[in-house]
């Protein structure tokens, strides 16, 4: 009874009240509720599970997933913990400040019961979807919220279409459309938006969705392994927070561009990188830039690493801030993976 130690009279009877009428939370990641987990993820739609999968089939097994979908067989093809959507709608939770817990969507509810019994500030909280379907659009937004019902603030990991013309102030059209609204919503709600756009040479369809699931889950995937390195190769999240989190504004919010890419050398790396974020401008006018280099243990030189960063500082506003983290791993087959994410200035 470990668990609900701490937990002692009304609250300890509210618990098993709100159980038995919402149904028992997830259990499969019971295991990793004694502190042994290292992140808590929600996945949302097909884009969320497929990274998710993909994290659960790396090294990142030991943190909390929770995958929130509409069709139920999917879900219960998972490993991870979920909860199904049905057709529950989660955008009237948005701007919600109190309201009896009970006449939530259903959903919802079990999602905040969820998170009372498994959140832990101290570790990275992170939502993953994919704008370009409706559920992530719809559910990305208040999945992402501080809510006084046991949810709390989320840095949101997505791809969203059309970015660079959402940010655009002279597409004004934009601002009518359902997507800018939803991203707005996302961006006010989020602790930081690290968004991914499209790559204007890549096919569409399956391919380039699977292709986009597979740079999500690299970001945060050579995230976590930074933050639980060893000595001089772990990253302090209390650190990588801070530098994300810096410069949030209540509506704006605060909001990075991103992109993952695999090369042969560092270099070739970053130039794909360099390539995706310089449309539209983010990379020239970036005030803050992360990034993440990870490699094969002795094939990564840092002679090169440091060469590709001073080009990289050469296009780079004086006044920037670089935050670089160099992660050499026994087992990489990949080359060279650049993870780099640009702090953008929403003028819309």
């Amino acid at each position: 009874m470990r668990e609900v130690s701490v937990i002692m009279g009304s609250e300890l009877i509210e618990m098993f009240k709100t159980m038995r009428r919402l149904g028992m939370p997830p259990m499969q990641s019971r295991k990793m509720r004694n502190g042994m987990g290292t992140a808590d993820i929600v996945g949302i739609g097909d884009n969320g599970a497929e990274v998710v999968r993909r994290l659960m089939e790396s090294d990142c097994v030991n943190a909390i997933y929770l995958i929130l979908h509409r069709d139920e067989k999917k879900l219960r093809q998972m490993k991870a913990d979920t909860i199904a959507m049905k057709d529950d709608s989660w955008e009237v939770v948005e701007n919600v400040m109190t309201a009896p817990f009970e006449s939530l969507p259903i959903s919802y509810q079990k999602f905040c019961f969820y998170y009372r019994q498994t959140w832990r500030f101290w570790y990275p909280s992170l939502v993953l979807a994919d704008f370009s379907e409706a559920i992530g659009r719809e559910t990305a937004p208040a999945a992402a919220k501080n809510s006084v019902y046991g949810s709390t603030q989320k840095i949101a990991v997505v791809h969203v279409p059309l970015i660079e013309k959402l940010m655009d102030k002279n597409e004004t059209e934009m601002r009518e459309t359902e997507l800018y609204q939803r991203f707005q919503g996302l961006c006010e709600h989020a602790e930081a938006v690290i968004a991914m756009g499209d790559d204007a040479s890549a096919a569409l369809g399956t391919a380039e969705a699977n292709a986009m699931a597979k740079r999500q889950s690299d970001f945060v995937g050579d995230l976590l392994l930074a933050l639980h390195g060893d000595g001089e190769m772990r990253l302090s999240w209390q650190e990588v927070r801070a530098f994300l989190s810096t410069g949030r504004l209540s509506r704006r919010g605060n909001l990075w561009q991103a992109w993952s890419s695999e090369a042969a050398d560092v270099r070739s790396a970053m130039a794909d990188v360099q390539r995706v974020l310089s449309c539209g401008g983010a990379l020239q006018a970036a005030k803050r830039v992360f990034v993440m280099v990870t490699g094969k243990e002795g094939e990564l030189s840092p002679s090169a690493v440091q060469k590709t960063m001073d080009e990289l500082s050469a296009l780079l506003d004086k006044q920037a801030e670089v935050l670089l983290h160099v992660n050499s791993e026994t087992e990489f087959d990949a080359g060279v993976r650049i993870n780099m994410a640009v702090q953008v200035e929403r003028v819309c």
